[in-house]
Order: structure tokens, then sequence, then C-alpha cells
């Protein structure tokens, strides 16, 4: 199966200690944003990926969005277990 380049980004990220809010772009279009609850750089790339990969499979980008949002990531990770 050849490759596909998906020319997806995003824009205006805002990072907080619970997770992070970004645009996504694709060929410069403005989808719609993307909220993760889990923080880091990685999971919002994680996050961008799935976007890619379920639109132009057709899903549309709201139920992405929907989807990503309820997202908590891998079990205990993050995961609170105490107060120091």
């Amino acid at each position: 199966m050849p490759r596909t380049t998906l020319p997806y980004g995003t824009r205006s990220s805002a990072f907080t200690s619970t997770g992070a809010r970004f645009g996504v772009r694709r060929r410069g279009e403005f989808l719609g944003d993307l909220r993760v609850t889990v923080p880091g750089e990685h999971f919002v790339l994680n996050a961008l990926a799935a976007a890619a990969v379920c639109t132009r499979l057709g899903v549309a980008f709201n139920q992405v969005a929907a989807a990503v949002a309820r997202s908590r990531g891998a079990r205990r990770r993050f995961e609170r277990v105490g107060e120091a």
C-alpha cells in the first residue's frame, strides 16, 4: 500500500497541568479545536494523528473531537495516588 502524507497541523496550543486545547488545520483550513485530558505534547501529537486518520476515513471532525475529549489515556498513567 502506498504511503500518504496527511497535511495536518496544530495552532494556538494551550497546555495546562491537566491537558491541552489546540486548533487543528488541514491544508491551511481550520477544522476546529481538540481538547485532551492528558498533559504533554506527545498526547497532543497522538490526538492530531488520530484526527488526521479519522477525518481521512470520513469521520466528521465533531465526532473526532468528542471522542478525543472523552479519552483518558492509559490506566494508571498520571494517576494521582497521594499528596506529599
